[in-house]
């Protein structure tokens, strides 16, 4: 994660959304200092016993963030695919509405799909310092775009690669 696109300084708080076991928090402690307030919100189990003994500075939430409010967790080998984006079986999980997100510093997604949903309900884009997200569809990547454009952000990133990406997005 070496982004010079991203502030250096002043940054105080984290929402980490589909924090998986923790590498992004590691690296925002590292990167920001050890006073930072990180939320990190993973609904699969075994990642999040990961993430509580790779980052235990963070405030663990062990719920998804999403719109759905009985959201099913699909479950495979690969943890980091495991999503609640438009599953139909796999285990039940807690469910957060991003309305009820508080506000931060920096907003990182990475939750295989719910990125769409989770913009479009934040109510705090507009004093957001950046936003950092990894897209799924191309269809979400062009969906994402206007949400952070009305909010006053300016896209300084994009990484793309078939069908999915990252971007990362700052103040104008």
């Amino acid at each position: 994660y070496e982004h010079d696109e991203l502030p250096t300084a002043g940054i105080r708080s984290v929402l980490d959304i589909g924090a998986g076991w923790g590498a992004f928090a590691v690296w925002a402690l590292a990167r920001w200092g050890a006073d930072l307030v990180i939320d990190g919100y993973e609904p699969h189990e075994e990642a999040f016993a990961f993430l509580k003994m790779n980052a235990p500075s963070v405030k663990l939430h062990p719920v998804a963030v999403t719109t759905d409010p009985a959201p099913v967790l699909c479950i495979n080998e690969d943890w980091g695919g495991c999503s609640v984006y438009r599953v139909k079986e796999g285990r039940p999980v807690k469910a957060l509405h991003p309305m009820h997100l508080p506000p931060a510093d920096v907003l990182k997604i990475d939750a295989e799909g719910v990125e769409p949903e989770v913009l479009e309900n934040y109510e705090h884009m507009g004093s957001l310092k950046a936003l950092i997200y990894e897209f799924h569809h191309i269809d979400h990547r062009d969906r994402l775009r206007p949400i952070c454009e009305a909010a006053g952000l300016r896209q300084v990133r994009e990484d793309t690669d078939c069908t999915y990406g990252t971007a990362i997005w700052v103040p104008r």
